[in-house]
């Protein structure tokens, strides 16, 4: 949608319309080799017509609160997943996922394998509930993030010659801002984040930029160079300050831990190094005690997750007697993993024959010991 929004805005950009009809046509044809083929790969594993299943299940998610990951059905209306995660151990619930679907973590690789059959509904409270919470990440970007910056352009229009928007300049001059701020709204009715916008912000504020009318002056151009300096520098310093208290922030946690010698979670290095000593090779399969979504030492270590306990039902594990241990290992082996890796494991846990990662909350069991 956004693409076709934008070739017809480059459509109507051109005074030349026969030319601009030209160029967009030859511009529509690269687009629909490149797209096409992805469109005809994916329709033809989903046996249907269709660009992508991510905004279906993005609004299921998001403004249907359907859960991600492991959809087992409901709420009742939602529809019934064709094919979900085998539940292989009832308390605490195991999830086996080790095929047909490939990938370090089969999950996130195609989540739309497994949600086939959700069925999003549409609500006015469900959708206005979502819409808030997206407009207030846009103020927070646009006010706190970006403020100086717009102020500054601000700036720039109330010194320079005044606007004028007509039927006829609309498209001409702002049709790059009318394809982002239409991308912009479309995000807002269902989720946002920085890394979906970024390209469209900057295309917006470009646009802006690329409006400003001064006079051919020499105080005019020291005063839009000042002005562009001040924005320059306040987007630099925001990036810095933004690294740099990260940067603090780990240094202060790694050095507080160093202190109080307490126990870390590890680095993703960290676990897959711990893998591969204690003879976990790759494209072995594992299990996972945690939330295996952001288990990147997977990925390091070239193994792959076929099932999951989530870290938040795993109490009863951590605190049952031997025969309730011994049945998770169990069911853990029943998917062909050779080691269960427990992520951010409590301190009240209690894990005989277990291989801690350093001294951290992570622990290795082999199943094939």
């Amino acid at each position: 949608p956004v693409a076709i929004t934008l070739l017809a805005v480059i459509l109507f950009t051109l005074k030349v319309f026969k030319l601009a009809l030209t160029r967009t046509l030859l511009a529509f044809t690269i687009f629909a080799l490149l797209a096409g083929s992805f469109i005809s790969l994916i329709s033809i594993s989903k046996n249907r017509l269709t660009y992508g299943e991510v905004g279906k299940l993005t609004y299921a998610w998001q403004i249907n609160g359907i859960p991600y990951p492991h959809w087992q059905g409901g709420p009742p209306g939602y529809g019934t997943p064709e094919h979900p995660s085998r539940v292989i151990f009832e308390d605490p619930p195991i999830y086996e996922f080790a095929f047909p679907v490939p990938g370090t973590y089969p999950i996130s690789y195609d989540p739309s394998y497994w949600y086939d059959g959700v069925t999003p509904r549409f609500g006015i409270r469900e959708l206005l509930n979502g819409f808030l919470t997206n407009i207030l990440f846009y103020l927070n970007l646009f006010s706190q993030q970006l403020g100086v910056a717009l102020f500054g352009i601000a700036i720039l229009y109330l010194n320079g010659s005044k606007l004028y928007l007509t039927r006829n300049n609309l498209i001409h001059d702002w049709g790059f801002a009318i394809v982002a701020l239409t991308t912009l709204g479309l995000y807002a009715l269902v989720y946002v984040e920085g890394r979906y916008i970024a390209v469209f912000v900057v295309l917006l504020i470009g646009e802006m930029l690329a409006n400003v009318r001064h006079p051919n002056t020499q105080i005019a151009r020291k005063f839009t160079i000042s002005v562009g300096v001040i924005i320059a520098s306040f987007i630099l310093l925001n990036v810095f300050s933004f690294n740099l208290s990260g940067f603090g922030a780990i240094t202060y946690r790694e050095q507080r831990l160093s202190n109080q010698q307490t126990i870390s979670t590890p680095r993703p290095e960290q676990v897959a190094k711990e893998l591969h000593r204690l003879g976990i090779n790759n494209g072995d399969r594992v299990g996972v005690i945690g939330y295996a979504f952001d288990s990147y030492w997977a990925r390091l270590a070239r193994v792959q997750i076929v099932s999951e306990m989530f870290g938040w039902d795993a109490e009863d594990f951590y605190l049952g007697d031997s025969v309730k241990k011994t049945s998770v290992y169990n069911a853990f082996a029943s998917t062909g993993a050779r080691a269960i890796i427990a992520e951010r494991v409590p301190l009240y846990a209690t894990l005989e024959e277990w291989h801690q990662v350093g001294n951290t909350n992570y622990y290795i069991y082999l199943l094939d010991k």
